[in-house]
């Protein structure tokens, strides 16, 4: 006979967005295809933004017991005072913070809704008829 056992664990929402963007990572530098690497780095940064969302919301947590996510603050404030807590200061200009900055612009866009204009070359010397082009051209 078969036992069953509850098990339970604490999800870290960080450690799990920064596990599959380190993925995304992997799988973007064994692609074949441009589109395929084009594919795995965006996800890799939307998961990236959304693992550093959360490492912001834990840490701030430690450091101000009485922190309430749900009271919005702007982000920029809200790492600011983050930082600043956790001892870290003038860090906001660095690059690296940068790089953090542009991945949450991404994350921001496509959350929002933010419309954003891409283009690829595409040949269509494999369709027959204008009526095989037009069905590709909307999708």
């Amino acid at each position: 006979m078969v036992k069953e056992f509850l098990v339970s664990k604490e999800n870290k929402p960080s450690y799990e967005c920064m596990n599959t963007a380190e993925t995304c990572l992997g799988l973007a530098g064994m692609a074949s295809e441009d589109w395929q690497r084009e594919h795995h780095c965006r996800t890799g940064i939307i998961f990236t933004a959304f693992a550093i969302e959360a490492m912001f919301i834990f840490y701030r947590k430690q450091v101000d017991p009485g922190y309430d996510k749900t009271q919005k603050e702007c982000r920029k404030t809200m790492h600011k005072n983050t930082l600043k807590l956790c001892g870290i200061n003038n860090y906001m200009g660095t690059k690296p913070y940068q790089i953090i900055k542009e991945c949450l612009e991404v994350r921001d866009a496509i959350a929002h809704g933010d419309s954003y204009t891409s283009s690829f070359n595409f040949s269509a010397d494999h369709l027959d008829n204008q009526d095989d082009i037009a069905k590709v051209s909307w999708r």
